[in-house]
């Protein structure tokens, strides 16, 4: 039933998918201009119900700031590329320079997507003559009604100033209107146009007005100087207390000292040429839907202006909005009233709900913890077990890692001291091969005459598999003693076997008896093995070494392809073992996310944030799983020159180590083209170069004392190549090296593998590429990486 109720939904995901529209929203303005996002609020409000079915993308082209023909002509030419990918099932051109650009580049642009427009000024059926597929709104600011109004309000005023500029388009074609308005007006009214001013020359021009005038806030984006006006400066012109009455047709003029007038509101704009949109969108034709002509201004007032100026409510049109008006006392207790009864219906029947919701979110948080912490466990063992593998298979000779590996056993499950002996053929201890204590403890190891003490254990770990002793209340008397005086309480005996044969003994020990778990037991029994493995090739390598030392070099090349499919194995293995539980985790998180979504509010906020954080969470370790396996692919030989981006390929590396070289305390510098680029490589191979490059960079900081350590990632594009350099300002190479540096097996660093250029240079030879490397003037050294473009290798 579970698998039946996740592939459903898993269905209806991808439906939804395919499903899934995308709308363009065209602004004339730029982005943080009021009248502009007014009108994106009202798009997304309604957009909400479309919840992810639709995306929106937004472009903004900045008209009431740039004006020339120049502007215009660059943005031609950045439409005409950025437009190449587009495909949107609707376009909302907001205000005329919007769809003046949308209609006149439809063609080439936009491919006759349907067009829903809103804010335009002084709409004509001209204006869309011969287009199809198109709908939308027009903005009518009714002036002659705002100035009616102030004529009846106030009877005194003779003298009506209109702040408007005399450069934008919005502007000049407001003026035409009120010009045309101006005429009915012949005796009663005279206009004053304030349209070619600077700010400080408005504000003395209204210092020095009387009872007798009134002021209009129109359009006035630009002053005299060609400067750019916010409507946010256009309001600061009005200063507090104000007592010329002052009256605008726009909403985002609607406050401080402005009464009011019959407003249009950029909000409601963009509303309704959303819900057209969304009419389009799912398959209603847009030339069926008409086109709103009539001005949708509705008559807003503030409350405390018309207080201040004495305005009656009567005296002004009904259904009026009051912004502002203290609510009564009826209507605020009659809401308190509503949603009291409300509650008292649904508090039994919510607090049933609520509880039994509780109780299953904390089983299933209390179960996802422990899966949490299950999944901790197991990804510290893959990691511990990783580690040992790598230090394995970097070295012909595992003694020279034994110490670091039994190290890792011993800090990984707290023992005090990790041994390993090498057995005769008698099944007698011969030697130590290893040991590590930690924690300071001051068990030392036995000596050569101390031997004789393991025999009996031999025997019961040879026959029985593992000795443990979690206390010593297993050990006879004598060998209680024996390790007591050794401050001894806890011992644990694993063997190392090929086969039946038994040719070494693994044995733990702990200065206070200790509980150890099976889960680690069998952690522990794994990883024994693991030194087996390679205890057992070490010997068999080393004869094959001593039979065929002419050919010593080419077996190293055999080992070094060993240990790299070693490490992809284990790496597989580590994805495979970690997407058990992120599968189970996944699905547990994604049902109870899809739960709460048709059962919303049942689930503390608290709780499903943190579902959302943990779901984030594996959807990242999935990622890097999905990394790691694609990372250890072995390519074909065609798969080596396919068609790849660089750039996406360098990013794509760096991801992967950024935390690293953060937690280095480095500072890289990444520049590369913002362009693709396409080579003739292999796009993980090309991975693999910069990460071994960043890695050996990141150790050769580590090893110096500078504070303001830094990596540099730069391509650079030539005619026929790329050229890929990485820099630090570390220690540099010694000039005496040379190309020994790319040899197998050769590394200036104790702890280096000597494997990490080895692979860089086999990959670029590989792609037929360039390597090569200078010390540069910060201390440090420079890789250059030459890849041939993808025409240019092809044609050679």
């Amino acid at each position: 039933m579970r698998k039946l109720i996740l592939t459903v939904f898993i269905f209806i995901n991808i439906i939804t998918l395919a499903q899934r529209k995308s709308v363009l929203i065209f602004h004339s303005y730029h982005s943080g201009l009021e009248w502009t996002d007014n009108i994106t609020k009202g798009i997304k409000k309604a957009f909400t119900s479309a919840n992810d079915s639709i995306e929106l993308y937004f472009e903004y082209l900045d008209r009431k700031r740039n004006l020339g023909d120049e502007y215009y002509a660059q943005l031609e030419k950045l439409y005409l590329i950025k437009t190449q990918n587009w495909d949107y099932d609707a376009i909302i051109a907001c205000d005329n320079a919007a769809l003046d650009f949308t209609l006149e580049h439809r063609e080439t642009y936009f491919k006759n997507t349907p067009i829903i427009f809103c804010g335009i000024n002084n709409y004509s059926d001209d204006l869309i003559t011969n287009q199809k597929n198109i709908t939308g709104i027009i903005e009518d600011p009714d002036f002659m009604a705002t100035i009616s109004l102030i004529k009846m309000n106030h009877p005194l005023v003779t003298d009506l100033h209109i702040i408007n500029d005399n450069k934008t388009k919005t502007a000049i074609e407001n003026k035409k209107v009120l010009e045309k308005i101006e005429k009915q007006f012949p005796y009663s009214l005279n206009f004053h146009y304030w349209e070619n001013l600077s700010i400080n020359e408005i504000a003395n021009n209204l210092k020095e007005l009387t009872y007798k005038d009134a002021v209009l806030l129109s359009t006035y984006n630009k002053d005299k100087d060609g400067n750019f006006i916010s409507f946010k400066k256009n309001r600061e012109f009005i200063p507090k207390d104000y007592s010329i009455p002052v009256y605008t047709t726009w909403k985002f003029f609607l406050y401080g000292s402005v009464i009011g007038g019959k407003i249009i509101s950029g909000e409601d704009q963009g509303y309704r040429a959303g819900l057209k949109a969304l009419q389009v969108v799912h398959g209603v034709n847009a030339d069926s839907i008409p086109i709103n002509k009539s001005s949708l201004s509705e008559y807003m007032f503030s409350y405390e202006m018309l207080k201040k100026f004495n305005i009656n409510k009567r005296s002004i049109p009904k259904n009026s909005q009051i912004l502002g008006e203290p609510q009564s006392f009826y209507t605020i207790n009659k809401k308190i009233i509503f949603l009291i009864a409300i509650i008292f219906t649904a508090t039994i029947i919510i607090i049933l709900i609520l509880t039994k919701a509780i109780i299953r979110t904390l089983n299933a948080e209390k179960s996802l913890m422990a899966k949490q912490k299950d999944l901790q466990k197991r990804y510290q063992f893959e990691k511990v077990n990783a580690k040992i593998v790598s230090l394995l298979n970097s070295t012909n000779d595992f003694t020279f890692v034994i110490d670091k590996i039994l190290e890792e056993i011993a800090e990984n499950y707290l023992i005090d001291k990790v041994s390993l002996y090498s057995l005769n053929n008698q099944a007698r201890v011969e030697n130590v091969i290893g040991s590590k204590t930690i924690n300071n403890s001051s068990i030392r190891e036995l000596n050569k005459d101390e031997y004789f003490h393991l025999e009996r254990f031999i025997k019961i770990v040879n026959n029985e598999g593992l000795f443990i002793s979690p206390d010593l209340s297993n050990l006879i008397a004598e060998e209680k003693k024996f390790y007591r005086s050794r401050v001894i309480n806890a011992i644990a005996l694993f063997p190392l076997k090929i086969g039946e044969n038994m040719f070494g003994l693994a044995a733990l020990a702990h200065h206070s008896p200790i509980k150890w778990s099976d889960e680690q037991i069998n952690e522990i029994t794994i990883l024994i093995r693991l030194i087996s493995n390679a205890w057992e090739r070490n010997f068999q390598m080393n004869k094959h070494l001593k039979a065929e030392q002419k050919i010593a070099k080419a077996s190293q090349m055999v080992s070094q392809a060993s240990r790299m499919a070693s490490i992809g194995v284990m790496a597989s293995g580590i994805t495979h073992e970690i997407n058990q539980p992120l599968n189970a985790l996944r699905v547990t998180v994604d049902s109870i996310k899809f739960w709460d979504k048709r059962n919303t509010g049942q689930i503390p906020e608290i709780v499903t944030n943190k579902f959302s954080t943990l779901s984030k969470g594996i959807n990242r370790i999935d990622e890097i799983i999905k990394h790691m396996r694609s990372f250890w692919i072995a390519p074909t030989e065609n798969d080596l020159f396919e068609q790849i981006d660089l750039t996406r390929a360098i990013l794509n590396a760096y991801s992967l180590i950024e935390r690293q070289i953060k937690e280095h305390h480095i500072k890289c510098t990444i520049n590369i083209p913002p362009e693709e680029l396409l080579v003739r490589a292999n796009f993980i191979q090309v991975e693999q170069i910069l990460i071994n490059l960043v890695i050996n960079a990141i150790q050769a900081l580590d090893k110096t004392s500078i504070k303001n350590k830094s990596i540099d990632i730069s391509i650079i594009n030539h005619e026929d190549r790329a050229i890929l350099m990485v820099s630090d300002n570390g220690t540099g190479i010694d000039s005496t090296i040379g190309d020994r540096l790319y040899d197998p097996f050769y590394s200036t660093k104790k702890e280096g593998t000597g494997l990490g250029l080895a692979l860089v240079k086999t990959f670029v030879d590989r792609i037929k590429g360039n390597i090569n490397y200078q010390n540069n003037n910060n201390g440090g050294v420079t890789f250059y990486i030459t890849i041939f473009k993808a025409n240019k290798l092809q044609a050679k």
